[in-house]
């Protein structure tokens, strides 16, 4: 991890010199691009690019550029995932298939269980917040297809059915780490705020003001 000062964090030096400090980043390592925002006590916040979102043809950051945040959105997933756990809504032991098998038929006109078989039962909030629940990871072929169309915004059913359709061994026996646990819980907070779509969830009512 980078330090770009405290006196930028704070603002102290205003955006000109967190920008120089993200360039500073930039030249010291392999990035050629950043973008950081800067949430200040007082509920403002700055927001500094610097470098290349491109270099073939070549074109600067801006603040509407999208990158992939990969596995750094696990953490508050499974923050929000608890949170529901905390206030009763359901149970780490609880079966995940019906916590958000209504939303994917909405969203996908099938059940989940048909795309992993009927293995899919057994598994647990839990074992998909633990990594043990037998579902295969979707990351690579996902991350190819991203890279071939950048432009594309691919939500948790697409990268979902990336994934092999098998369930590669009985839940709770192995660990193994997969990412498409953490889209099944994805569509588990979904359907918990009464989310009829994907893009009508408001993944922000995982973390509200209080």
């Amino acid at each position: 991890l980078h330090c770009i000062g405290l006196q930028s964090c704070l603002g102290l030096g205003g955006p000109n010199t967190l920008e120089q400090d993200l360039q500073a980043v930039i030249n010291s390592s392999k990035l050629f691009g950043i973008t950081l925002a800067v949430a200040l006590p007082n509920r403002s916040v700055i927001t500094v690019v610097s470098g290349h979102s491109s270099i073939l043809p070549p074109k600067h950051v801006n603040t509407t550029d999208k990158f992939l945040w990969g596995s750094a959105t696990k953490m508050y997933t499974a923050a929000a995932v608890l949170r529901l756990v905390d206030k009763q809504r359901f149970s780490l032991d609880d079966a995940a298939l019906p916590l958000l098998d209504s939303l994917f038929i909405k969203i996908n006109g099938t059940s989940l269980e048909a795309y992993f078989g009927p293995g899919l039962r057994n598994v647990t909030v839990r074992q998909l917040l633990g990594m043990s629940a037998g579902i295969a990871d979707f990351d690579l072929r996902s991350r190819s297809y991203q890279l071939a169309h950048p432009t594309d915004d691919l939500g948790p059913v697409q990268n979902i059915g990336f994934a092999n359709r098998t369930i590669q061994y009985p839940p709770g026996t192995k660990v193994a780490y997969s990412s498409t646990n953490y889209e099944l819980l994805g569509l588990i907070l979904a359907q918990a705020a009464g989310a009829t779509s994907w893009d009508t969830y408001d993944q922000a009512t995982g973390f509200p003001a209080d």
